[in-house]
């Protein structure tokens, strides 16, 4: 039964002014909504029907009575559901926005540098960042070329900024006696095969030479 249907059945004893207060008040705002149930409403009037006011028609209002409420009710549940789902999935994609994606840092040769701390290399960063994403290459040396940049997310750009350390800030790379180059910059897809170091020449900027590695015989044993 939907809510015209009841209104309705509820209509005579409206006419006869039988009704409740709360049940009156019901009819009278399904009324102003529905032009279908108020022209039923006229109808009824010009036919002249009238209901004697007995305990049937009063437990027909009740049992009337009682569904309207509890449509009303699940209506209202569904609509408070449906408003905490949406209201959810709208936070989860703002935080998905706000924290997960990357704004690369451009490379500024005055803050991103390669440093060398007791034989390992270092990327520093003169700056605030978010985070960082490598990408290291093995050529057939058996040396490391590695590829690496730095990310801020729109929170923490735009929102509220990390708290920046008075000193640079060390990313650890690699053992020096391992690596050949290092290069800098935003990459989105990265080499198939490891051993196609000259995608990093063509794309990247080269930050970093080791000019005292051994390249005078190729290696067959893969790095362990």
């Amino acid at each position: 039964m939907n809510e015209c249907n009841i209104i309705k059945d509820l209509l005579p004893l409206y006419i006869d002014d039988v009704l409740s207060d709360d049940s009156r008040e019901l009819v009278e705002k399904h009324l102003k909504e529905c032009t279908k149930c108020a022209d039923e409403l006229k109808k009824m009037k010009e036919k002249k029907i009238n209901i004697p006011l007995n305990s049937d028609a009063q437990k027909r209002e009740e049992s009337i009575i009682k569904g309207l409420k509890k449509k009303l009710l699940n209506k209202k549940i569904i609509i408070s559901v449906v408003s905490i789902c949406v209201t959810i999935a709208v936070f989860i994609g703002i935080y998905s926005a706000m924290f997960t994606t990357h704004i690369p840092i451009k490379y500024d040769s005055a803050k991103i540098k390669v440093v060398e701390k007791n034989g390992d290399l270092y990327l520093s960063y003169d700056g605030n960042f978010y985070g960082s994403v490598e990408y290291t290459a093995t050529d057939d040396y058996n040396y490391d070329h590695h590829a690496i940049y730095l990310y801020d997310v729109p929170y923490t750009k735009y929102i509220k900024p990390l708290k920046r350390s008075k000193k640079p800030e060390l990313i650890f790379l690699e053992k020096k006696a391992i690596v050949d180059e290092v290069y800098y910059g935003d990459f989105e897809k990265m080499p198939e095969e490891v051993n196609e170091i000259k995608f990093f020449d063509k794309n990247l900027n080269k930050i970093y030479k080791n000019k005292n590695l051994d390249k005078s015989k190729k290696s067959n044993t893969p790095k362990g």
